[in-house]
This record gives structure tokens, C-alpha cells and sequence, in this order.
């Protein structure tokens, strides 16, 4: 209950910048000052019950794809290039329908997944230099993916980051 306390206050605290920053925004293309203010906040709202529900299965359950999450996260990783649209000089994002997103995103959760698993499999096995490399480069391959694909810089170091604190 603490870590989703600091979700949901994190989530207002967000909201609350975004409605600080927008409102004047907002009026001045003719919209109501909580116009932005109330579209994040329903999807927020939405997001928070899909955590909720997800929160309730079993964590192994979801390890058991992780390896389909990481081929397809760096899958997604290089059809962006192609079929994704250009937002602000940046290739990023994928649209299917009215929904869109940024497959980056979706690659930092399937690394932290597959890289967790692989280091549980290897077990004491990854003691050494060499094993420890070769879960460094399963995350490291999707950095370099999310950055030649995505140009995306700060996500392409944070998933190494994340893989190098890992596998440390």
C-alpha cells in the first residue's frame, strides 16, 4: 500500500504541474483552462486501475514472456523508423487506430523483465567477466536499437543504465 500511496501522490503531484504549466496554454488556443488538466487525468485514472488490476497476478507470471517481450520491444524498436510518425523532428512514436506510443517505453519494462530472468537463470554461473558481459549486451543491444531507430538518447542510456545497475 506505501508504493501505491507514492504512485497516486506522485500521479496528482503530476497533474498538478501539468495544469500549472498548460492552463495559460490552453485558453489561449481557445480551449477551457483544465482542458489538458482533464485528458491526462482520465488517463491517468485509467492507467492506475490497469496497474491495480495487473498488481493482482503472480510476477511469474508475467516472467514466462519476457523473452517474446524483449524480441518484440526490439522489434518495435526498428519498425519504428518505418511506419512510425514524426513528431517534433523525431521519429518516436507508433500509431495503430487513436492510440499511440512510444515503443522505447515499452523496451525499458521487456529489458528489465529479460534481463532479470537471465540473471536468475544464470544463478551463481555469473560470477566472472564473461557471463556478466553477456547480460550486459542483451541490454545494451536495445539501447543501441532504441538510439539508431528512435534517435532517442536519454531512453537509449537509461535502459543501459538500467541493464549496467542490474547486472552490478
Amino acid at each position: 500500500y506505501n508504493l501505491l500511496a507514492c504512485v497516486i501522490l506522485l500521479t496528482c503531484f503530476g497533474l498538478v504541474m501539468l495544469y500549472s504549466t498548460s492552463a495559460y496554454q490552453a485558453v489561449q488556443g481557445g480551449e477551457s483552462d483544465m482542458f489538458y488538466f482533464g485528458k491526462q487525468a482520465a488517463i491517468s485514472a485509467v492507467c492506475v486501475v490497469v496497474m491495480l488490476i495487473f498488481s493482482q497476478f503472480d510476477y511469474h507470471f508475467y516472467l514466462k514472456f519476457s523473452g517474446a517481450a524483449y524480441v518484440a520491444a526490439n522489434a518495435l524498436l526498428v519498425i519504428t523508423r518505418f511506419i512510425g510518425r514524426e513528431s517534433n523532428g523525431a521519429t518516436r512514436w507508433i500509431y495503430i487506430g487513436p492510440i499511440s506510443f512510444q515503443p522505447a517505453e515499452f523496451a525499458k519494462v521487456a529489458v528489465i523483465m529479460y534481463v532479470t530472468v537471465v540473471i536468475c537463470k544464470l544463478g551463481k554461473n555469473l560470477k566472472g567477466v564473461k557471463a556478466p558481459l553477456i547480460v550486459t549486451c542483451f541490454g545494451l543491444f536495445t539501447s543501441a536499437l532504441t538510439l539508431v531507430f528512435t534517435q532517442n538518447l536519454s531512453t537509449a542510456i537509461i535502459i543501459a543504465g538500467i541493464t549496467v545497475a542490474m547486472v552490478f
